[in-house]
């Protein structure tokens, strides 16, 4: 038996190292916009229209084939 068990699941290890690397790489900045609930409704719903190029190609073909 080791001297000193591990406390954390390895899961739990991995996704703590996870959001380490997250901090590290983006910094606090994309956090913090997530906490703001205006930010967080706008990232939720874009006023921009996305849409499939290939559904559209999908919709032409269906109206001249």
């Amino acid at each position: 038996m080791p001297s000193n068990p591990r406390t954390h699941s390895p899961w739990s290890r991995f996704r703590m190292t996870l959001w380490a690397l997250r901090v590290a790489i983006l910094g606090h900045g994309p956090w913090r916009l997530m906490r703001d609930e205006r930010y967080l409704d706008r990232l939720c719903n874009s006023p921009r229209k996305r849409h499939l190029v290939s559904h559209e190609m999908n919709q032409q073909m269906l109206l001249f084939g």
